[in-house]
């Protein structure tokens, strides 16, 4: 019962968290990447293009504080957030599957053989489903076979 509560009050599942986690934490390590590119490379390049150009060491570095670095901070802000909106939403649209995998082998291991899991989807969830059904089918058999032994 307490999976079903889980699933009805529609909470992450575990799995959900964990492809949201991957994803964030892959999403992180790209800005990463991008901070250093823009952060010491780029400010490097545009303080030696300045100096080149006549303005001196410090002025460049501030230019460069004032608008570069601010916009990196507020599109990074931005990033992360959509990035965690993005994950979240594609994480849980892999679980669900599983989830309701789960909903409906709960609803087998309490008697119901009938159920069957509609196939869809990716592949692998589809194969999974092909099996899931075959094994119901296959406890209903045995189940009408043991009720007319018994009979």
């Amino acid at each position: 019962m307490r999976f079903l509560m889980r699933a009805s009050t529609r909470q992450p599942s575990g799995l959900a968290i964990r492809i949201t986690a991957a994803a964030v934490a892959a999403a992180a390590v790209a800005m990463g990447v991008v901070a250093v590119g823009i952060l010491i490379v780029a400010r490097s390049t545009f303080e030696h293009l300045m100096v080149h150009a006549g303005s001196s060491a410090v002025a460049a570095q501030d230019m460069f504080d004032q608008s570069v670095a601010t916009i990196f901070a507020v599109a990074t802000g931005v990033a992360a957030v959509v990035t965690a909106c993005v994950s979240i939403v594609l994480a849980r649209r892999i679980a669900r599957p599983l989830e309701h995998m789960k909903t409906l082998a709960r609803r087998i291991s309490d008697g119901d053989y009938a159920v069957r899991i509609p196939r869809g989807g990716a592949a692998e969830v589809a194969a999974v489903a092909e099996s899931f059904n075959q094994m119901a089918a296959s406890l209903a058999d045995q189940e009408r076979v043991r009720t007319d032994f018994i009979v």
